[in-house]
């Protein structure tokens, strides 16, 4: 009975660790595209600037 309290309690900490790091991870993505579309969006004005 014991063992099957700490297996319950390891399935729901993985879970949880699990979400966690889901939220990490999507939350590093969109940074990361967001910096990509603003590097983008400056070279594309300095290419008009330059073209001007």
């Amino acid at each position: 009975m014991i063992e099957q309290a700490i297996e319950k309690e390891r399935e729901v900490m993985f879970k949880a660790f699990e979400a966690k790091m889901n939220d990490v991870v999507e939350k590093r993505d969109r940074i990361l595209t967001q910096q990509l579309n603003r590097s983008l969006e400056e070279r594309r004005l300095e290419i008009a600037a330059a073209q001007e």
